[in-house]
């Protein structure tokens, strides 16, 4: 990569997100809308339901977790980015969260942990949505739910196939217009596992 030099005032930015403060790299990701964030987070809030434990998969410096953490006994974020982790340990620390958060594939570090009953899964991929490995992955994961953030409606329609092949069901859908009078829409889509046909 390149290197950067820092010539005046900091590589970082701080944010107000869901009433916590939380600092970001100026390499990471933020939603530039903060109004539209906040209503964003309204919906995944209200599509995670009443679970134990938020499993926030591909967390980057742990916003939105540390956000909806109020709202939990715990969170456990996996990032593959090892420095997004340690930035995401230190904005959960002061903010007093409780949680975990570990640096690794996401798949392969999901079974250091427990998932299961009283778990919602979050997943909010790349714009490209999920990897079809991850995917096929997350359609045989058990939990009380789980919820797909997506920046691209057609990369949560393109998963949400595999996961219902997995015998999850999309129940319900927000879609929140953060960029108007562009064709840029964020979805969230809320999955709950289907009864098993015998």
């Amino acid at each position: 990569g390149t290197l950067q030099e820092i010539l005046f005032g900091t590589d970082t930015l701080e944010i107000s997100f869901g009433g916590k403060t939380m600092e970001i790299p100026h390499t990471g990701f933020a939603q530039v809308n903060d109004d539209g964030a906040e209503i964003l987070l309204d919906c995944i809030r209200e599509a995670c339901g009443e679970s134990q434990r938020l499993l926030d998969l591909y967390c980057g410096s742990g916003t939105i977790g540390i956000a909806l953490s109020d709202h939990f006994e715990e969170v456990i974020g996996i990032e593959i980015q090892p420095e997004a982790i340690e930035r995401a340990k230190r904005n959960a620390e002061r903010n007093q969260v409780q949680g975990q958060w570990f640096a690794g594939k996401v798949e392969e570090t999901l079974s250091e942990v427990q998932a299961g009953s009283g778990s919602t899964i979050l997943l909010d991929p790349p714009r490209e949505g999920l990897h079809p490995k991850a995917c096929q992955f997350f359609a045989t994961q058990d939990a009380d739910c789980l919820v797909y953030v997506a920046c691209n409606p057609k990369s949560l329609e393109r998963d949400r196939a595999v996961l219902e092949n997995g015998n999850w069901t999309m129940t319900d859908l927000w879609m929140v217009d953060m960029f108007p009078q562009t064709p840029h829409v964020e979805c969230v889509g809320k999955f709950i596992r289907s009864p098993q046909q015998d």
